[in-house]
């Protein structure tokens, strides 16, 4: 699946990612060392004008969040203030070495690399966009790859097929151990009290990220 592999969404498509890219956000800032577990992030009360005419939304109003809480509860306007510390330069790199932008390599055709903003158009309203995954474009085998470096202790590999034999390569390190380990816990957090409850297992420690796109 799909019956032909000329026409595999998997990796030819590229969308608007949405919430699923608030980690990107989430791990530089952990990673760089610029919030602390207990640094609070005012929430506007779901509405915020992060330059004059331009306000970011929430789907619920929201006051004083951690980057936990942020993440559970999936604000758009309590990322966006946590990226304006990470400041472009940061969120652009750690979104290459998470996979993004640039093809994966998988043995199958028509990839996509997707697309970033240059470092140019990250003006604090793209760059707020982008940190909640809008104004940008992944494929979804891209996504799977991030998140399975954050599970596999912060390794981006290359992705393979199980049927080629070749083994999988490993790519880089995304982030320092003890980051990747607060942010996964925060996804967990984000499955057992958040917005990605639907995901939970019982008996299993579940991490993950709600995302929803406009197509």
């Amino acid at each position: 699946w799909p019956s032909s592999p000329l026409k595999n969404p998997l990796v030819q498509d590229a969308y608007e990612p949405g919430s699923t890219f608030k980690v990107v956000t989430a791990l530089t800032a952990v990673d760089e060392g610029l919030v602390k577990p207990d640094d609070a992030f005012d929430g506007e009360n779901g509405k915020w004008q992060v330059v004059p005419g331009v306000a970011i939304t929430d789907h619920e109003g929201q006051g004083l969040m951690t980057l936990s809480q942020i993440l559970e509860r999936s604000s758009n306007i309590g990322i966006a203030k946590v990226v304006e510390r990470v400041g472009p330069s940061r969120f652009y790199r750690m979104s290459r070495a998470l996979g993004f932008g640039v093809k994966t390599g998988v043995s199958l055709p028509g990839e996509t690399a997707g697309e970033l903003k240059p470092l140019s158009d990250l003006t604090k309203v793209g760059l707020a966009a982008c940190s909640y995954g809008y104004g940008l474009a992944v494929s979804p085998l891209q996504v799977i790859g991030a998140y399975s470096a954050l599970a596999n202790g912060g390794t981006l590999m290359e992705p393979r097929l199980l049927y080629d034999g070749k083994p999988g390569a490993k790519v880089r390190r995304i982030g320092s151990e003890g980051a990747v380990r607060q942010i996964t816990a925060m996804l967990e957090g984000v499955v057992e009290r958040g917005t990605a409850a639907g995901a939970r297992i019982s008996g299993y420690r579940v991490a993950g990220k709600t995302g929803t796109s406009r197509k």
